[in-house]
């Protein structure tokens, strides 16, 4: 039975798709870190960066 997935490439053919959700997931998660640290930076440079956990401490 040529046609059919056999149990084991159905399997494989869930793992891949379960791997592939994951990389989108890591690529969003890498965007919105670069997107905040860029942000970060500007409001930093503009000197509108709110005051960090160390300068409210004091």
């Amino acid at each position: 039975m040529e046609g059919v997935p056999t149990e084991l490439e159905a399997r494989i053919s869930r793992i891949a798709d379960s791997l592939d959700k994951f990389s989108i997931i890591h690529d969003r998660d890498v965007t919105l870190a670069t997107a905040e640290s860029g942000m970060s930076e500007i409001q930093l440079f503009l000197g509108d960066a709110p005051p960090s956990s160390r300068s409210e401490e004091a």
